[in-house]
């Protein structure tokens, strides 16, 4: 007999405390009497800036005068519409800036840096099928129209490039509403654009890309669209000439270029492969003579139509966006590249063992979502700050959704400080069972039970986890996530889903004001074929005043609710709270420990390692036959003769202690005991409580 032991931990509902009377009026911003207790240790909690919002199809630069690049407008998925912003980034931060003119909103133009004339050059793209033959050009300061003699066709999807060596830029290719996909050459002086009429031209192509390969003083470009021809040809100032390398990227479009002079090397990221059909993920070298596929240890998901430009500053490789519509920002100046920035973070629960931080002040911006790393022991989160709290971006402590994935490692994981949900019952002709497992944590689901019958039907749905009503209180205290839904059960020749991870807990505690304007979301995961969901988690938030108009969100998509606490002197929150919050002003102590817990601590006279891993690939108990055990419940900080509940789950079904018609088993001296009888294979075990203490 084999059981997998896992410790589910029930806590304290209503702890004694009091609260503070209401006695301030509204009095602008002044520093009123409730106290964080933020030591301030870990400073200010700021995010890098970010390319707002994710875009494609965009122009960059890079301008070595002012040592930043220069990036302006593409397509933004977000407003699902073009854009006319101009942003800049010197390698701190990304700023946004406001020009007393732009060009128009547009996509698929070309940018290219003129350092003989100090400026960024702009040219041509389209807006909703209006196409644009107009030039700009960037003083870092603002944009003016240029106003040439001559000028290209009006153009989308073109590509330009400076020509140190010659002085001008240069213009090849790109698509024609007038005359279709395009092979002409054009240079730019920084007053007028020229046709130059070479004898041999590449083929005929848009959606591609251009280098200045400063090695070699020659222009590199590589293959385009659809009619673009897959060789690599090099642009001398007077002819183009088509080289034949021994090895070169496939056959790509939207990709981007640029010359790495430290590498002393053209580097080609990405693109959408045409012989393939998909996003490339390669990053490649031409070194005059043939293109070598580079092998780095990181490199960004496959993407197309990002920019790419070279920091001769700092001496590396900046890209940024690309489908879909992506707000990355990587550098690439080594072995690696490295994500500078996104409009997403990971916030690293890791160093901290009990989840407490300790800042001045905390600043998540519009755009960014933060999601959480967990730390070895899956504490909530708890932020303290002295100071002021702006959450402009969003807070992501959702449990995951449950795959269809039955085997063991697949499971669920709730949100920071929330439990994972169980996993599915393997199809009954490879497991001889029809019992899924159960969610984790006190409101874990229970699995679902299959028929025994020889069909494919006759499967049982797993229950949902529950939050509120099971576990913590109005005051959410102890702090906790929610619980995962049960594991979906099986019929006779296919398996049940996986449980939903329960929603993460989360207090955001603030010696002054706490601003929402964002939202904070520890939702429960959803089941998938016949599992529970996740429940809800805990969110708490305590400061002197509480505004803005936000979003606060526990629920369970279909499984319990979790729980909501706003305490504030002042509360002004206009936004949504799903489910409805409790709400006071800031309770006379800042107990946010957990400090009542149960768990199963013998089995069959095996003390049980805490916590228990809860692993069916390496269990924390192992008997060999079925027969009749004993099982010890241990509780802390929990009253003497509160009822508790076994709940064994096994391959034949679940076996529950007490039953319905049996007295109450209850903690005496903090310990309880049952005797029960199990069959042979693998289980699992959990402990439930549930009591008030006012």
């Amino acid at each position: 007999m084999k059981i997998k032991n896992h410790a589910s931990r029930i806590f304290a509902a209503v702890l004694g405390v009091w609260v503070m009377p209401l006695l301030f009026q509204a009095q602008g911003q002044a520093d009123l009497p409730y106290d964080s207790g933020s030591t301030g240790a870990d400073g200010a909690l700021t995010f890098r800036s970010f390319l707002s919002p994710g875009r494609r199809d965009h122009g960059m630069a890079y301008d070595e005068t002012r040592h930043e690049f220069v990036v302006f407008g593409g397509y933004s998925g977000r407003s699902n519409s073009n854009l006319a912003d101009t942003w800049t980034w010197s390698g701190t931060d990304w700023k946004l800036k406001t020009p007393a003119q732009n060009p128009t909103l547009r996509e698929d133009m070309a940018l290219a840096y003129d350092a003989e004339r100090k400026q960024t050059v702009l040219f041509g793209g389209d807006n909703g099928g209006v196409f644009f033959s107009d030039t700009w050009t960037w003083d870092g300061t603002n944009w003016t129209q240029m106003s040439p003699v001559n000028s290209p066709p009006r153009r989308t999807r073109h590509a330009m490039v400076y020509d140190a060596t010659r002085k001008k830029v240069v213009l090849f290719g790109g698509y024609s509403p007038e005359k279709g996909y395009l092979n002409d050459t054009w240079l730019w002086d920084g007053s007028n654009w020229t046709q130059i009429t070479p004898a041999v031209s590449p083929g005929a192509r848009d959606r591609h890309a251009m280098a200045f390969d400063a090695a070699r003083q020659v222009v590199v470009v590589f293959t385009g669209g659809a009619t673009g021809d897959p060789a690599t040809w090099t642009w001398d100032g007077t002819n183009w000439t088509s080289l034949t390398p021994n090895n070169r990227p496939p056959r790509l479009q939207d990709y981007a270029m640029a010359f790495d002079l430290a590498r002393g090397q053209t580097i080609l990221f990405g693109g959408y492969n045409l012989e393939v059909g998909t996003y490339d993920t390669n990053t490649w070298g031409w070194d005059g003579l043939n293109w070598n596929n580079i092998a780095l240890n990181v490199a960004p998901t496959g993407r197309a139509n990002h920019a790419m430009a070279y920091d001769f500053t700092h001496n590396q490789l900046l890209l940024t966006g690309g489908a879909d519509n992506i707000a990355e920002t990587w550098l690439l100046n080594g072995t690696q590249w490295d994500l500078w920035s996104a409009d997403y973070a990971r916030f690293d629960m890791t160093p901290k063992a009990d989840g407490v931080w300790n800042f001045t002040t905390i600043d998540v911006p519009a755009g960014l979502t933060v999601y959480f790393q967990r730390n070895a022991a899956n504490t909530p989160v708890r932020w303290l700050a002295s100071g002021n709290v702006k959450i402009n971006g969003f807070l992501n402590l959702n449990g995951d959704d449950g795959s269809n994935n039955p085997n063991p490692g697949n499971e669920a994981k709730g949100g920071a400080g929330g439990y994972a949900g169980g996993l599915g019952a393997i199809r009954f002709d490879q497991s001889s069972t029809y019992t899924g497992t159960p969610g984790q944590g006190p409101g874990g689901g229970a699995p679902g039970v299959g028929a025994v019958d020889n069909y494919n039907g006759g499967q049982i749905y797993a229950q949902q986890g529950t939050y509120a009503g099971t576990y913590g209180n109005a005051y959410i205290q102890p702090l906790l996530g929610g619980s995962g839904g049960g594991g979906g059960g099986s019929g006779y020749s296919n398996s049940g889903g996986n449980g939903g991870g329960g929603g993460g807990g989360i207090l955001v505690s603030s010696s002054r004001d706490i601003v929402i304007n964002g939202g904070i979301f520890a939702n429960g995961g959803r089941g998938n074929s016949y599992a529970g969901y996740g429940s809800g988690g805990g969110i708490r938030l305590v400061a002197d005043r509480i505004s803005g108009g936000g979003s606060l969100q526990a629920n369970g998509n279909g499984g319990g609710a979790g729980r909501i606490r706003l305490e504030a002197f002042y509360r002004s929150l206009a936004g949504n709270t799903s489910p409805v919050s409790s709400v006071s002003a800031p309770i006379a102590t800042r107990n946010f420990d957990n400090s009542s817990a149960l768990t199963v601590s013998k089995v069959a006279g095996s003390v049980i390692a805490q916590p228990p891993t809860g692993s069916s690939t390496n269990p924390d108990v192992i008997f060999t036959a079925a027969g009749t055990i004993t099982v010890e419940v241990s509780g802390k900080g929990i009253p003497d003769n509160t009822p508790v509940t076994l709940r064994v789950t096994t391959a034949n079904g679940v076996i529950t202690k007490p039953a319905q018609t049996d007295p109450a088993t209850t903690l005496i001296g903090g310990k309880a005991s049952f005797t029960l009888t199990v069959p042979a294979g693998l289980g699992t075990i959990q402990a439930f409580a549930q009591f008030t203490q006012q």
